[in-house]
């Protein structure tokens, strides 16, 4: 037996071996192996003849690149117990792994200490390496350092609040990382603890007068507990002169009689010890300083008492001999409080009292004292108030007569007025009665008591509004003792205005047109004279129940229209309009102006309110002909349709006065909510053979699909209109709405003109972006999905500088810095291209004109190349984290960057006018970025060369495949492998990871094999090559055909005589095992016509596909297609199309478009024929998961087929 050797990584996946290569001799003898020597780290375990082995987690401790090598024994017994034994080298490389760091707490008080802990002690590296430490996440409170492995943490002051005992925790976090740039980060917890602090208190000072009032100074103003507890406060020492005491936290200082002796502006302090103690009794002491200013003394005035009676004369005093200031200072004085009656006044020093008429109610001899406060001021602002009091005795009075005037309205509520408010006597003390004293003009007036009432009445009616007519009511007042006397009481009527009047009438209307008009200036009025003369105005307030009515100036005019049509012939209906008629003042009254309609024989009547019937697109419309027509007379109708502008779909017309609407399946594309409809004329003809004709509208809406449809299975995405092509172009576009859920550019392969040039289509725009539903949350698709707009796509159309949007699209990954995919779309302008920015928070719009996009949305791409660009890529050829835009010449031989940005983008971006730090060019033949194949973490390429003859697999290093200064490397001198096989192949530019090593294989496809079809010769190659990635090293040469399982495999694609393969790539992990599936896009001539000269040979078409699952038990050498039975695979049927051209399309991964956590697949054919529609196109979206064995065994057998007719409602079988 041969020696054998494992290669493998320490967190690497399990490596195999076949011990059957290292039997000798090659007889075919069957051995059984068994493991004498284990291994002594690591787990090894043989399978049949395969031996597997294990890393485990035994060489975590190997430093990146470090490789340790482990011996094993191998025994192999024959059948005839012969026995070989053999020695298997197992290497292990080191890969590097995050440092550990340990959760801590560290402890101290509220004052401190700086607490410190040394990282080195709870972090280390698995693999020995030296750490480094950072804080990424400061402490809320306090402030953290580091110097090298030493945490700091200081509390400063941010504890103060806490109370003794009492504890708050705080957070830092901390980052360790190792020489490779591997981080791990942890939280330390800082734990204070609080401390009882002594109350805080600063020296207080107040401000007092000699003579002044007590003053306050509230302590907790100077003083706080740092804990927020509540202080008491005592005096410990009181002032040596004054008082100071304490209620609650108030401290007040009265200056009592201790300093009289300061002279204005002298000033004296004295202080009070004050203690502050909180709820634990921890004191603090402070003083309070109390400064008492001197001041000036104020004047002495003497109380004194002026004499007068009450009719005057004015009484005087010189208040300059009733004063004296203390420091003989001159005095002025101010009167600040006035006399309760009559008028006090001041000029100079001497004080004037005038009792004037306030005094004339007392009898005489009768004496009333009133008081005058007066206020002393010397020249320091010192005052004095005093009192001074004037005394007035009364004498006799005649009666006082006060004028008064009583105003009324027309039409108005009486009017009164208090006689004794305007006849008096001061001087009687018996009661006053009175009586009307003689005739009045108009209206009526009585007493009662003292009270004189007056009521206008009716007296008034022709007066204008606003016009004022005075009224004297004559009255005798009648005193106790007294002679009798008459005076006159003058009431005011102001006139006001009146409502107009109207006389209604009923007229006939003109028996052949039903219309009547009436001047109805004839039958208004107004009892006031001066509106009789202005105009009116006439408004309508309700009108007739039949026919209608309308003014205009004096006249109203009246029109039965087609409502009076129910009057049988000879019937006479009556018919009221009520109005309002206005005056120039605003006055109004209503009245009706009636009119008398003959009737004759009508058509039937169209009912307005039920022109338009809703329909749900699930449904039956059935339609009363009596809720669309009614005939005037009540005769029985007739009814039936128009036959040439019946609805597209029916099953019944006139059947026992209904009509019936199906909508049927042509409306099952509607969008839940979203409607369309259709139109139809209805005619009803009565006994008297008169015919209507009117048109009615079923609008059907679009309903949501059944519970459970779709199954589960997916969806169809239809094209609208003949030879648009729709599905031309399928690609998954990444997350542009950033949802968390993939989305689906749906392109179309013609152009198809809609309402102008760039304009958005309503019935098959160029392209649209589905966006992706979360399933979960109930978000399911319909089972159809126009390609009209809908409320989960946006349209997408170039605008009026281009024609059409081409099939070309590119996901770009971020160019933009705001984290989300961004999309390139290409134009049939040959110098145009479109970068569309995903977006998070604002919706696309229903449409999206790309020729509006304005740098924060998007740009215009202006590459300026002659002809159509060739591959479009994005790389990060920068190094700054976002991606660049790659697009290759038409030559193949240069390539055009835009670089990523975060700085933004203008409107339209110009690739030859760009700055360096904007854009680049670059000669570089045809290339792919494959990732890493060889294992040792760099990208590597495959170049299609024409200059070296082949293409060649590049295996990337440290220096990278581009850079600013020298653009793309020569190749050509570095580590590279030649791929050889069939005569044509292609290789596809799809990443895959197929068989779960970790590294990336490569897959290409035989393009040797051609079809010749009514003389159009296709490329239909049929065989799939996979080739694994791996880190044993490559020779410098690869041929596709020697591939035998364990370097890679072939998948053979004869599903039928005449069969091919059109595309192969990464579908994403569609069954959920965390390996990614390869989906192999196919299609195979189902039987032929021979033509008469039989040159030539008419082919039927059809789609099929291979959905092949990953997997990490290895592959065999061939694999046959059509041998997938769902365990390892699915086999998916198109739809049956008769066509003589080669079906057209490919299948696609369309990532987890419903957001269930499986990757979906996408399947387009855009030759296929939708509703009638040829060459419409047509695409199917598969959902991956554990429904697929549902979908399988949906046609009644479990045998690995998918039929995409399952999708579309209509189960054909192949």
């Amino acid at each position: 037996m041969d020696n054998g050797r494992i290669a493998a990584r320490e967190d690497g996946p399990v490596k195999r071996l076949d011990l059957a290569a290292l039997i000798g001799g090659g007889d075919g003898t069957a051995f059984t192996y068994t493991i004498t020597r284990p291994p002594l780290e690591g787990i090894a375990s043989v399978r049949g003849h395969v031996l597997r082995f294990n890393p485990g987690p035994d060489f975590q401790d190997l430093s990146e690149g470090e490789i340790r090598r482990l011996q094993m024994e191998i025994t192999a017994t024959g059948p005839d117990g012969e026995e070989l034994s053999s020695r298997v080298t197992l290497s292990v490389r080191g890969a590097n792994d995050a440092p550990e760091i340990e959760a801590s707490v560290i402890t101290t008080s509220e004052d401190g200490p700086v607490v410190r802990l040394n990282l080195g002690a709870i972090a280390t590296d698995p693999d020995g390496d030296r750490l480094s430490y950072e804080i990424t996440g400061a402490p809320g409170l306090g402030k953290a350092s580091l110097n090298g492995s030493m945490l700091r943490f200081n509390p400063l002051n941010d504890f103060q609040d806490l109370k003794e005992g009492q504890t708050r925790a705080v957070k830092i976090e901390v980052t360790a990382t190792d020489p490779y740039g591997q981080s791990t980060t942890e939280e330390v917890t800082v734990r204070v603890i609080g401390t009882n602090d002594a109350p805080d208190m600063v020296a207080g000072w107040m401000v007092a007068a000699e003579d002044g009032p007590v003053r306050r100074l509230d302590l907790d103003t100077i003083a706080s507990d740092p804990e927020g507890g509540a202080l008491s406060y005592a005096i410990v020492g009181q002032p040596d002169e004054g008082i100071a005491s304490i209620r609650g936290s108030t401290l007040r200082f009265r200056a009592g009689d201790d300093f009289q002796d300061l002279a204005p502006g002298e000033h004296r302090d004295v202080e009070v010890a004050v203690l502050a103690t909180d709820p634990q009794g921890v004191s603090s002491r402070e003083v309070v300083t109390v400064r008492v200013l001197g001041r000036t003394d104020a004047p002495e005035i003497e109380a004194v008492r002026l004499q007068t009676t009450e009719d005057g004369p004015v009484a005087r005093l010189d208040l300059d001999t009733i004063t004296t200031d203390p420091e003989g200072d001159a005095v002025t004085y101010e009167i600040t409080g006035a006399p309760e009656l009559g008028k006090a006044t001041l000029r100079g020093s001497t004080l004037r009292f005038n009792p004037g008429q306030d005094f004339q109610f007392l009898d005489e001899g009768q004496r009333r004292n009133v008081q005058i406060e007066v206020t002393a001021t010397d020249s320091t602002g010192e005052r004095s108030v005093q009192v001074i009091t004037a005394s007035v005795t009364g004498a006799d009075d005649g009666p006082v007569l006060r004028p008064a005037v009583l105003r009324a309205r027309e039409d108005g509520d009486p009017v009164q007025l208090n006689l004794n408010r305007i006849y008096d006597d001061p001087d009687s003390s018996g009661p006053i009665s009175y009586v009307i004293a003689g005739d009045i003009k108009a209206g009526t007036a009585r007493i009662n008591g003292s009270t004189l009432i007056y009521d206008p009445g009716d007296g008034f009616q022709t007066m204008a509004m606003g016009e004022v007519r005075k009224v004297f009511v004559p009255v005798t007042a009648f005193e106790n003792g007294g002679s009798p006397t008459t005076f006159n009481v003058t009431v005011e009527v102001r006139g006001r205005n009146d409502n107009p009047t109207f006389r209604s009438y009923r007229f006939d209307t003109d028996p052949e047109t039903k219309t009547g008009e009436v001047n109805l200036r004839r039958y208004t009025d107004d009892i006031d004279k001066s509106d009789r003369s202005k105009p009116f105005v006439y408004e309508i307030i309700e009108q007739p129940n039949v026919g209608r009515a309308w003014v205009e100036g004096n006249t109203l005019y009246y029109d039965a229209m087609d409502e009076s049509d129910f009057l049988k012939e000879g019937q006479v209906g009556r018919f009221d309009a009520k109005i309002r008629i206005t005056d120039a003042n605003g006055g109004s009254t209503e009245g009706f102006v009636g009119f008398r309609v003959e009737g004759e024989n009508d058509a039937p009547v169209f009912l307005p309110e039920n022109r338009v019937f809703t329909v749900s697109a699930d449904d039956l419309a059935i339609i009363d002909y009596r809720d669309v027509f009614m005939d005037p007379e009540g005769e029985t109708l007739v009814y039936g349709v128009n036959g040439n502008n019946r609805p597209e779909v029916d099953t019944d017309y006139n059947s026992g006065g209904f009509l019936t609407f199906d909508p049927g399946r042509l409306y099952q594309d509607l969008e839940p909510g979203q409607t369309r409809s259709r139109y139809f004329s209805v005619r009803a003809e009565d006994q008297e053979f008169s015919t209507g004709w009117k048109t009615i509208e079923i609008q059907v809406v679009g309903q949501p699909d059944p519970v459970g449809r779709p199954s589960g299975f997916g969806f169809q995405i239809v094209g609208g209109v003949e030879n648009s092509r729709l599905a031309y172009t399928l690609q998954n576009v990444g997350d542009l709405d950033n949802d968390g859920i993939d989305d689906l550019y749906v392109a179309q392969g013609n152009y198809v003109p809609s309402q102008g040039s760039g304009q958005p289509s309503t019935t098959s725009p160029d392209a649209f972006v589905l966006f992706g539903r979360d399933q979960s949350a109930g978000e399911f698709f319909p089972s159809r999905v126009s390609a009209v707009s809908s409320t989960g796509a946006t349209d997408l159309y170039p605008g009026q500088d281009q024609d059409f949007l081409g099939s070309a699209v590119a996901p770009l990954g971020d160019v933009n810095g705001d984290g989300i995919d961004d999309i390139l779309i290409g134009s049939r302008a040959k110098d145009t291209l479109f970068v569309l920015f995903g977006r998070d928070g604002q919706p696309f719009d229903l449409q999206t004109d790309l020729s509006a996009l304005d740098g924060s949305d998007g740009f215009a791409l202006r590459h300026r190349i002659d002809g159509q660009v060739g591959e479009i890529l994005a790389e990060d050829l920068d190094g700054d984290g976002l991606n660049d835009i790659l697009i290759q010449g038409p030559d193949n031989g240069t390539y055009s960057v835009v670089f990523g940005r975060s700085t933004g983008f203008g409107a339209s971006v110009d690739v030859a006018a760009l700055a360096p730090d904007e854009g680049t060019v670059f000669a570089a033949e045809t290339f792919f970025n494959m990732g890493d194949v060889n294992g040792d973490g760099f990208d590597d390429l495959v170049i299609e060369s024409e200059a070296e003859g082949g293409t060649y697999l590049v295996f990337g290093d440290a220096q990278g495949w581009w850079d600013a200064t020298s653009g793309f490397r020569d190749w050509t001198d570095g580590d590279s492998v030649l791929l050889t096989g069939p005569e044509s192949f292609e290789v596809s530019k799809t990443r895959i990871d197929i068989n779960g090593d970790g590294l990336n294989d490569i897959v290409a496809r035989d393009n040797s094999l051609y079809l010749d079809v009514l003389g159009y010769v296709y490329d239909f190659p049929s065989d799939v090559y996979v080739v694994y990635g791996r880190d044993s090293g490559f020779g410098t040469t690869l041929d596709l055909l020697d591939l035998d399982g364990s370097d890679g495999f072939t998948l053979r694609n004869y599903w039928h005589d005449e069969t091919g393969t059109l595309s192969a790539s990464n579908a994403g992990d569609v069954n959920g095992d965390g390996i990614e599936d390869l989906i192999v896009s196919g299609v195979y001539a189902d039987g032929y016509t021979a033509t008469v000269d039989d040159l030539h040979k008419t082919y039927h078409f059809n789609r099929v596909s291979f959905l092949l699952f990953g997997t990490d038990e290895g592959f065999n050498a061939d694999i046959e297609l059509k041998e997938l039975d769902g365990s390892d695979g699915y086999r998916i049927i198109g739809e049956w199309q008769d066509s003589d051209f080669l079906s057209g399309g490919r299948a696609e991964g369309a990532g987890d478009i419903n957001g269930d956590g499986f990757d979906d697949l996408v399947i387009g054919d855009y030759r296929l024929e939708v509703d009638g529609a040829e060459n419409a196109g047509k695409a199917y979206v598969i959902f991956g998961g554990p429904g697929l064995s549902d979908y399988d065994a949906s046609d009644g057998t479990e045998d690995g087929t998918l039929y995409l007719s399952a999708l579309s409602g209509v189960q054909e079988l192949f």
